[in-house]
C-alpha cells in the first residue's frame, strides 16, 4: 500500500532532462488546471469520494489547489524576504479537513 503523502504514487525523476523535456512539462503543467476541471465535471458526490489509490477524487482535487497555493507563497517568501522560512505543510492531514472530505470541488477548481 502507498504511504497517504504520496496518493498517486512516487515521484518519477527524470533521468535526462533537456529542453524539449523542459517544455513539455511546461506545457502539461500549463494545461493542468482546464484538464482537472474536464475531469471532474459532472462528477456525483458518489464518484468524487471514490478512492483513487490512497485519496479520494475530491481529496486529491482539494489538494491540487492547496498544493499550488503552499507553492505560490513559497515562491513569494523567497522573492520577498531575505531569510526566508519555508514552513511545510502536512498534506495527509490537510486531507483529512472537512472542505477535502465532502466540501464542494469548485473552490478549489476555481
Amino acid at each position: 500500500m502507498l504511504p497517504p503523502d504520496e496518493p498517486a504514487g512516487s515521484l518519477q525523476d527524470v533521468e535526462n532532462f533537456d529542453p524539449e523535456i523542459k517544455l513539455a512539462l511546461i506545457d502539461e503543467l500549463a494545461k493542468a488546471p482546464e484538464n482537472l476541471r474536464k475531469a471532474v465535471r459532472g462528477l456525483t458526490d458518489q464518484q468524487l469520494d471514490t478512492k483513487y489509490k490512497n485519496w479520494t477524487i475530491r481529496q486529491i482535487t482539494h489538494h491540487v489547489a492547496d498544493s499550488h497555493t503552499h507553492s505560490y507563497i513559497r515562491f513569494k517568501w523567497t522573492l520577498n524576504e531575505d531569510t526566508p522560512t519555508i514552513k511545510a505543510y502536512d498534506e495527509a492531514v490537510w486531507v483529512t479537513a472537512p472542505d477535502c472530505v465532502a466540501g464542494d470541488v469548485n473552490a478549489p477548481l476555481a
